[in-house]
């Protein structure tokens, strides 16, 4: 799935959500310090060690709208992660987006529907890019851009269960010259990857009402697509057939 095909779905969700409730949207921000910010990274898209470990500060803009039984919710999401060389600088320097390591930026909208008093119905699209700098700036001061672009269709029933299944697209090494590949590949990107993801969530504990503290789900995760397998030389001659399995325990406190 392309981002132009994203943002197309994005437009259908905004034409339709006059029709959903009488109440007026609402609109929000918040800004935060530390690593709590992997958090908002796009689950629809893989991410790597040095993604999740990376990041220093959060900006969430959000404009929704809910009538009890229908809604919509729009997310202008940004995370970054800096040098820590650069966190000595004084503040308006470490604003700079030269001192950022690591830095995301995605768009996401959504639409729900509930149906009957415990299930909903959930629609989400997202896409983004993600820029790239390996820590020794020194050694490797290039950075590196890619894109991403995902969209799910989720069942949740009364905050105990859920299921979702979507199409996904993310770019990464894999796919260029060999030298390209390799400067992906060092500054932390997990491979050019596409394909169909489907996702099983149980909550074992936890407050029903209270879908973020002190909360353990078990689950399963499976995908089915193509997944890059080497640097260099054309991506459909390196990639390769990617299906997988596996069982997920998480836990909030």
């Amino acid at each position: 799935m392309t981002t132009s095909g994203v943002a197309g779905i994005s437009c259908v969700i905004l034409a339709m959500t006059p029709c959903l409730a009488p109440s007026p949207a609402l609109a929000h921000s918040e800004k935060s310090w530390g690593e709590a910010g992997w958090q908002y990274l796009p689950p629809a898209v893989a991410w790597s060690l040095s993604d999740l470990a990376a990041p220093d500060q959060s900006k969430v803009e959000v404009v929704d709208r809910d009538d009890g039984n229908a809604g919509w919710r729009l997310e202008a999401v940004a995370v970054r992660s800096y040098d820590p060389l650069s966190l000595a600088l004084p503040a308006r320097l470490i604003d700079d987006h030269d001192t950022a390591r690591f830095r995301t930026r995605h768009f996401s909208a959504s639409a729900w529907h509930a149906l009957g008093d415990h299930d909903t119905l959930r629609f989400t699209a997202v896409a983004g890019r993600t820029s790239r700098r390996t820590d020794d700036a020194v050694v490797l001061p290039a950075k590196t851009l890619t894109g991403f672009a995902g969209a799910q269709l989720a069942w949740e029933h009364a905050r105990t269960w859920s299921f979702s299944i979507g199409a996904f697209r993310q770019g990464g090494w894999g796919g260029r010259s060999l030298e390209s590949d390799l400067l992906h590949f060092s500054n932390g990107e997990p491979p050019a990857a596409r394909g169909l993801k489907a996702s099983w969530r149980m909550k074992l504990q936890g407050n029903d009402n209270d879908s973020a503290g002190g909360s353990i789900w078990v689950g399963l995760d499976s995908r089915l697509g193509t997944r890059a397998a080497g640097l260099g030389g054309a991506l459909a001659q390196s990639a390769h057939h990617d299906s997988r399995l596996g069982l997920v325990l998480a836990a909030q406190f």
